[in-house]
């Protein structure tokens, strides 16, 4: 896959995030990954709509978590 390409097809989106081209076709049919299907017969991706979509529900990192508390707690004795 070219690194530069900004519309994916299928078999783009699958080499990228690593799913089959049969679990990314689920996904577009109940709608859980954005795509457009200009023709009704082929499906595409943006890049950058794929990567919003990769990075959702992160889950932080034990010390990232303390450090929030951290400044929380700073910020709450300074009132």
């Amino acid at each position: 896959m070219d690194s530069s390409k900004e519309i994916l097809n299928r078999k783009d989106v699958s080499n990228y995030t690593g799913y089959s081209e049969k679990y990314i076709q689920k996904l577009c049919q109940k709608n859980i990954i954005p795509h457009y299907r200009p023709n009704r017969k082929f499906v595409f991706f943006e890049r950058s709509e794929i990567e919003d979509w990769l990075r959702q529900n992160k889950n932080k990192s034990i010390s990232q978590i303390d450090q929030e508390a951290q400044e929380y707690i700073n910020k709450s004795r300074k009132k």
